[in-house]
């Protein structure tokens, strides 16, 4: 079974995010066996993007300028310019000669953040959402973004640590509270991953990636018709939901086994 799962927060501060999105769309990303796992647990990450919705994308670009002026400005354009071309090797030298007229810039750190991650730097997309985090501590996007890359990098502990962080500082954000879900479930801690995953979906009724992973910890402990309700949920949100659908057509084969 896979967990389905959404990251990277909609940064307000930045618009690179919704660039990548209308030249790519959504894209899947690595995958990596969880802890424990028999002959069907398999957890997937995707990339941030898939989050976003394209009708947004017009809306949202108008209302991020650019925080700053003179040459990094220039840069910073000049790096969006890029990523709308597809060139992100491109958008991140401009993002890189920015920095130096602008360090402190969180927009431009973002930027640059989002374009290691999409590219799959991510030990560089680590230290690149660590300074985010020194400049602004209190980022709660910033923590879980760190999450997520620690996830990529397998580092689960250290995953749930920046998971716990963002919950802290938004307690309201489902996205924050699946990702620390998926976290505990690599390391093992299946029954707090369930309240997690229930948590996010509390928080947020209607974000089909939660229910998907509610229902993948249900399958996992053996409660395969909670399981199929779950993922239910998921695909009534979601209808081109494949891998709720995948997960729900497994969980049915095993139900029928026990039956």
């Amino acid at each position: 079974m896979q967990i389905h799962y959404y990251r990277i927060r909609i940064h307000e501060k930045c618009i690179i995010f919704w660039i990548i999105l209308l030249i790519f769309g959504a894209i899947s990303g690595c995958q990596s066996l969880v802890p424990g796992s028999n002959d069907h647990t398999e957890l997937t990450i995707y990339t941030p993007f898939q989050r976003v919705q394209p009708s947004e994308v017009s809306r949202q670009t108008k209302q991020t300028p650019y925080p700053g002026t003179g040459g990094a400005q220039e840069c910073y354009e000049r790096g969006v310019l890029h990523a709308r071309q597809g060139n992100l090797t491109g958008a991140l030298m401009f993002f890189d000669q920015g920095l130096q007229y602008d360090p402190g810039n969180v927009t431009m750190r973002m930027a640059r953040f989002e374009v290691l991650y999409y590219l799959g730097r991510y030990p560089e997309a680590l230290t690149a959402i660590e300074e985010v985090i020194m400049l602004d501590p209190d980022y709660a996007d910033a923590w879980g973004d760190k999450a997520s890359v620690l996830l990529r990098l397998g580092t689960y502990a250290e995953a749930l640590t920046a998971a716990e962080q963002a919950t802290t500082l938004d307690p309201d954000d489902a996205v924050i509270w699946n990702m620390k879900a998926i976290a505990l479930v690599n390391l093992e801690r299946y029954n707090e991953a369930l309240t997690a995953a229930e948590v996010a979906t509390t928080k947020d009724p209607n974000y089909a990636g939660a229910w998907n992973t509610k229902g993948w910890i249900l399958a996992n402990n053996g409660n395969y018709a909670g399981a199929i309700d779950s993922f239910d949920r998921a695909l009534a949100i979601d209808p081109g939901f494949e891998k709720a659908k995948e997960n729900k057509a497994e969980a049915l084969k095993k139900l029928k086994k026990e039956e």
